[in-house]
């Protein structure tokens, strides 16, 4: 028998980490739990031994009930019209995934990036077929990251760019925990958030509240209506998102 590590229980399956380091996909026992650490059915071999003693270094480094590789270190959000949230654990692994939105639900059951890396899952999203018409229509790919690794946003911007290809706009930025907490509180990422604040500074009478379920684009698109009509004293523009463009939470 192998040990392994519970990093999550979904539908009655269990995405355990073995002691070889793979992702193995087992029925879940009734009793388990994420973190904890779980006997894997499986032939034992003489030649087993390096796997074996592989597991005893995986536990010892994820400390007591995986603590460490469930633990998360950042997040992650990526806007086109799906929007997403990955919570990355100090190995740079996707332990977490939320979808605000729900092309970003649709996005996330086409692609499932537990596990990966960071860049490897963003290569995943934005490459994958169901984000192209999205990307085709909006050309633009917005990222946030809390993680107070320097030039972390810089290495995802490139990433981003080289990915989505030419003529799409990739906008990176940094943010802290209280933003993310803000964004939250109104059920969108921080990089919507973000372009929501600017449409607030753009217009001070809007409530946020009523663009929350829009694109960036739209809300990015109001928020420049809002400044032509301020510089032109012509008041403030109607507003709304098109029928056929906002997501829905």
């Amino acid at each position: 028998m192998k040990a392994g590590v519970v990093l999550e229980i979904r539908q009655g399956c269990a995405v355990v980490l073995d002691g070889g380091g793979r992702f193995r996909t087992v029925p879940a026992q009734p009793a388990w739990r994420p973190g904890d650490v779980v006997r894997l059915p499986g032939p034992w071999r003489h030649t087993d031994w390096a796997a074996g003693l592989a597991a005893c270094l995986v536990l010892a480094l994820l400390g007591t009930g995986g603590f460490l590789w469930l633990h998360p270190a950042s997040l992650v959000s990526l806007d086109v019209n799906p929007s997403v949230e990955l919570v990355v654990n100090r190995f740079d692994r996707v332990v977490r995934v939320r979808a605000m939105n729900e092309e970003g639900g649709q996005l996330l059951g086409a692609e499932g990036v537990r596990g990966k890396t960071t860049a490897a899952a963003l290569a995943a999203l934005l490459g994958s077929d169901f984000m192209q018409p999205y990307l085709a229509q909006q050309g633009a790919v917005t990222l946030t990251m809390e993680s107070g690794q320097a030039g972390a946003e810089a290495q995802l911007s490139s990433l981003a760019g080289a990915v989505a290809g030419d003529g799409v706009r990739v906008t990176c930025h940094s943010v802290d925990a209280d933003l993310v907490e803000a964004a939250h509180s109104h059920g969108v990422t921080a990089g919507k958030y973000l372009a929501l604040l600017d449409l607030q500074a753009a217009d001070p009478a809007i409530d946020i509240s009523d663009y929350a379920h829009c694109g960036i684009d739209e809300i990015e698109e109001q928020a420049d209506r809002c400044h032509a009509a301020a510089q032109s004293g012509t008041g403030a523009p109607g507003s709304g998102c098109d029928d056929h463009h906002h997501s829905h939470d």
